[in-house]
């Protein structure tokens, strides 16, 4: 038969008329792979000497043995349409000895899941795979494939690294997206047009249940906020609040006899905003130096998870000293196991404190964080980085309180209802909607002089012309300072009274210019 080399004997059976054929087995070594002949062909082809110059540079390390110098890319444009081809030539450098069954593979996902596997297209993945590379060369794998004609999604991200079995390469570069042992080497606009967000403004967070988590809606900044620890910025006004962070276990408001804070979000296209305003009557921390155990006494605490997979997710604690700690969780730790350490983003952090740190003696009454993340240093397995309105992200706030009797107490955003903050499947949902509208509350009306008393404790002061709600008891031992206290205001809503707003009243009032 025509290209198969079968070899056929017959011969006649002794006790019968009938005729019988046996196909003889293969000879040893035929068929059972490449020959040394064709490897070589093709090594002449893709291995050089030489080292390229790609025309997109990405220099990530895969175990210290190969380095991925860059890819071109044809056409090389930063829109690939559904149904067309794209050839990419990988540039790879060999540091070291591969080793053993080491393979390439490329993935493209639509940022929602894996799509297409392509790890066997090209001559290098069929005959020249890394296990045969040799230390010195450089080598040029060419891909050619074609974009689905159903891609329907807006944007097509492409991954690679290399496998053997059940493992994959450890990827030693910093400063790339990351997720599952793998890099995403470029992203693509497919011009699909995603179904569009409906409008949405911040509105009151939902309150956390013991059913289904929290979530938000945080607005982009009009102007960024300025990190200096005070949240009495413009841009703070129209952020997002989680309200008063919960009981831990139950999901309950937090009690008299526990810890009290609550978070604001906001972002733009360079960071993620953060500010926590904590009440807390004696501010304690644990040392000075980065990656310190700051939850053994105060401290505020954010985790977040851009894909809400429960895996790669960033930890973040700022203590009331301004020091933190921030770790890259490959999954929820068990025991004395702490994550990636070495993920050290670039933090921009201010604190303010009323109260002396370190100093049980005297009376503490709270402090202020402000933070302003980079998303180039949390985007593992985001969609988009920066995020897109509508975008979502799994995230949870917490604060831990180390009260003078001794103990510790923590009150969250959404109550993980168990014994660890990791719980990734009680991470609250932030969705990014658009600038939120100036508050419709405004411009503030300037109170009169009673209403800037202090209520007396039995029978609290009420404004003549409107009758307001109660206000909340006040927090034991606050000192009776007029900037501690909370003036009835008609008109205005409680939450957007800033120490700075607070201030502009006063001002108004003695009809004086601002100091």
């Amino acid at each position: 038969m025509k290209n198969l080399a079968r070899w056929m004997v017959c011969g006649l059976l002794i006790t019968g008329a009938s005729a019988a054929c046996v196909e003889q087995p293969r000879r040893s070594g035929q068929n059972s792979g490449p020959s040394s002949r064709e490897i070589d062909a093709v090594r002449g082809r893709v291995a050089s000497s030489t080292a390229p110059n790609p025309q997109h540079r990405l220099n990530v390390n895969f175990g210290d043995k190969v380095t991925l110098l860059g890819y071109d890319i044809t056409p090389d444009s930063p829109t690939v349409r559904p149904g067309t081809s794209l050839t990419i030539k990988w540039y790879w450098r060999v540091d070291a000895t591969v080793g053993d069954g080491w393979k390439l593979f490329t993935h493209l996902d639509d940022a929602n899941r894996p799509r297409e596997n392509h790890d066997g297209d090209g001559d290098v993945r069929r005959l020249y795979q890394p296990e045969r590379w040799r230390r010195g060369e450089f080598i040029t794998d060419t891909q050619t494939f074609e974009l689905p004609s159903s891609w329907d999604s807006p944007v097509v991200r492409v991954h690679i690294g290399l496998w053997k079995g059940d493992e994959r390469m450890a990827i030693r570069s910093t400063g790339h997206t990351m997720n599952e042992g793998r890099v995403r080497a470029f992203e693509l606009q497919t011009g699909v047009t995603a179904p569009a967000a409906p409008p949405a403004a911040p509105t009151a967070p939902a309150a956390p249940s013991a059913q289904q988590p929290a979530n938000l809606s945080a607005p982009r900044a009009g102007v960024p906020p300025n990190i200096d620890g005070r949240l009495d910025d413009v841009a703070w006004r129209t952020a997002a609040s989680t309200g008063p962070l919960v009981n831990t276990m139950t999901g309950q408001p937090a009690g008299a006899g526990e810890a009290h804070a609550s978070v604001r979000v906001l972002w733009d296209d360079q960071f993620l905003y953060l500010g926590w305003e904590v009440q807390d009557d004696n501010l304690v921390e644990t040392g000075t130096t980065r990656d310190a155990h700051y939850w053994e006494n105060d401290t505020t605490e954010v985790l977040i998870d851009p894909n809400g997979d429960g895996r790669d997710y960033y930890e973040l604690q700022i203590s009331p000293g301004g020091h933190t700690f921030d770790s890259q969780q490959p999954q929820p730790p068990s025991g004395d196991n702490f994550g990636r350490l070495a993920w050290n983003p670039n933090l921009r952090v201010a604190v303010t404190r009323v109260g002396t740190l370190g100093n049980p003696s005297d009376q503490d009454t709270s402090y202020t964080v402000e933070a302003a993340i980079p998303w180039a240093d949390i985007n593992a397995g985001a969609a988009h980085t920066p995020p897109q309105v509508g975008d979502v992200w799994r995230m949870n706030f917490f604060v831990m309180d180390k009260p003078k009797e001794g103990g510790q107490r923590a009150a969250g955003w959404s109550a993980p209802l168990a014994g660890s903050f990791h719980t990734t499947a009680r991470f609250g949902r932030v969705t990014f909607v658009a600038t939120a509208p100036a508050p419709t509350v405004m411009p503030l009306v300037a109170p009169t002089l009673p209403q800037l008393q202090p209520a007396a404790p039995a029978q609290p002061t009420q404004p003549t012309a409107q009758p307001t709600p109660a206000q909340p008891p006040a927090q034991p031992n606050a000192p009776p300072t007029p900037d501690r206290r909370t003036p009835t205001v008609m008109a205005v809503d409680p939450s957007t009274i800033t120490p700075a707003v607070l201030r502009q009243m006063r001002q108004q009032m003695l009809n004086r210019p601002p100091q």
